[in-house]
């Protein structure tokens, strides 16, 4: 067996010192990254993130009438799956939540025992309105995107950039963070 200070006096006496010093700190930091590379996050993982989070707007409230929220900088579909998350300012109780195969049906069921969805658009640079749908809805956070109805796939235009989203509700509802999600499939596990 070999010993790791036989590998490092072995380096020493065939290199100068300088060059010696430089190789036993590289394989001291790989031995001490390789448990990291180990773990279930890659090294691509780890320095790149699959995911990209970006707050658009802090708490709000939305009723009847639109709003529209402008973020700092424009948004802009760069991964596979692109979202418009809304976090609710309380979470949702299970019963609250309708979903089912059927996602023009989903809703959100209220104290009153009436049933609504926010309606939400995005707004390209040159003024152009897109309406997006649920895609995502569980009892902290409603989030929707752009799916053709065909291959429910997302097909938000990549060669765009966004201004403004827009949202409606039929009920009043409160949310205590508004961000954009983006994802790649193939980065999920």
């Amino acid at each position: 067996m070999v010993s790791l200070s036989g590998v490092v006096e072995r380096i020493t006496s065939m290199w100068s010192p300088v060059t010696a010093r430089a190789w036993v700190a590289v394989l001291f930091c790989f031995f001490l990254l390789l448990p990291m590379l180990n773990t279930s996050c890659s090294l691509y993982r780890g320095v790149f993130s699959p995911e990209f989070k970006r707050d658009i707007s802090g708490p709000l409230t939305v009723s009847s009438e639109w709003i529209e929220i402008v973020p700092d900088k424009p948004l802009k579909a760069e991964r596979d799956q692109n979202a418009v998350m809304f976090d609710f300012a309380i979470p949702l109780n299970e019963r609250d939540v309708i979903t089912g195969n059927d996602i023009a049906r989903w809703g959100i069921r209220f104290p009153d025992g009436s049933i609504a969805i926010p309606e939400v658009e995005i707004v390209e640079q040159n003024g152009n309105v897109y309406s997006l749908e649920v895609g995502f809805f569980g009892t902290k956070a409603v989030g929707f995107r752009m799916i053709d109805p065909a291959t429910h796939l997302e097909n938000l235009p990549r060669d765009k950039t966004f201004r403004a989203v827009r949202i409606r509700c039929a009920k009043s509802i409160s949310f205590a963070r508004v961000y954009w999600y983006s994802f790649n499939l193939s980065d999920r596990k």
